[in-house]
């Protein structure tokens, strides 16, 4: 016979959001109203104190939620910088704090883009932790790294729109190609996830799956680490090609960190870079001289084109 294990009252109502998925309900036992530091990846209960610009909750199903006031949330702690809307950063203590992205960040805000309104306010009420008190944090739960040999074809693209990057997974599945998209930097969206599922993505997979609630601010063997972990991830799945996405532009430090590193060029067969005018360049890896002007585009959609898809960056 199987006994339903009765949740603690503190969650009774309690929303647990997108980023959160992969930790169970059921391992949190404790509310841990203590005065320690936050850590980027600690799981929070908060209460909604009032509503600014964020108003909606991606749930750990992807499903999005109207907030209201006074709504319970179970949000994960984790620095934050979109050029166009936040730059957050962990709070030094458990006050509170900002909604930063709809699938469950929470931080303290500097400052904002200016079209957006005031954030969303939380009152954090506790960290929450286990049968023994210890805290929960996404890196408990990510996919442990099994290294393979890679067999699958690797593109990249920095800084990306999402158009572009879903008419390249649908210019891939058109060519009978299995693809896998590993989201390496951004805000970890169910809506993204889901429409690159649309597109013929047999697999999406970010940074959250690999345990961390944001990569602004991460080293680079950790931003690394996240690379080589998903990329063997999706290559044990099955997919014959994979698409890294590189969210933010040139001018992030992540995304430099990244494409300077000699590992990553190594493991990638081309990029697809976004430049500043709205145009893009293809790269090869293997080489350190740009491409020729003539070889830029205001539109990726010829340099996507199912015909042209197996030479892309050559």
């Amino acid at each position: 016979m199987q006994y339903k294990v009765q949740e603690p009252e503190f969650l009774d109502g309690a929303r647990q959001s997108y980023i959160t998925r992969r930790i169970p309900r059921k391992t949190i036992y404790t509310l841990l109203r203590e005065t320690a530091v936050p850590e980027s990846g600690d799981l929070v209960l908060v209460r909604v104190q009032w509503l600014g610009q964020i108003d909606v909750l991606e749930d750990h199903r992807g499903h999005r939620i109207p907030l209201r006031q006074d709504d319970l949330l179970i949000l994960a702690y984790g620095n934050h910088q979109d050029l166009e809307q936040y730059d957050a950063v962990l709070p030094a203590r458990l006050g509170s704090a900002d909604l930063v992205t709809a699938a469950g960040l929470i931080a303290s805000i500097k400052c904002w883009h200016h079209t957006l309104s005031y954030p969303t306010r939380l009152e954090p009420l506790g960290l929450l932790g286990d049968e023994h008190g210890r805290r929960l944090n996404l890196l408990r739960f990510g996919l442990e790294n099994h290294p393979v040999q890679r067999n699958a074809t690797c593109y990249a693209t920095v800084g990306a729109r999402t158009a572009t990057l879903e008419a390249m997974v649908a210019s891939l599945a058109q060519r009978r190609q299995r693809v896998g998209v590993l989201q390496i930097t951004g805000t970890g969206s169910a809506d993204h996830r889901e429409a690159l599922h649309m597109q013929g993505a047999e697999w999406v997979v970010d940074f959250s799956d690999a345990g961390f609630a944001s990569t602004y601010l991460l080293l680079s063997h950790e931003l690394l680490g996240i690379f080589i972990s998903l990329i063997h991830h999706l290559d044990r799945q099955g997919a014959t090609t994979i698409v890294v996405e590189i969210a933010g532009s040139l001018r992030q430090r992540e995304s430099r960190l990244l494409i300077g590193s000699p590992l990553f060029r190594a493991s990638i067969d081309g990029m697809l870079i976004a430049k500043e005018d709205g145009r893009y360049q293809r790269s090869e890896t293997d080489r350190d001289q740009p491409l020729p002007e003539r070889q830029l585009s205001h539109d990726p959609g010829a340099l996507l084109a199912p015909q042209a898809i197996s030479g892309l960056f050559r």
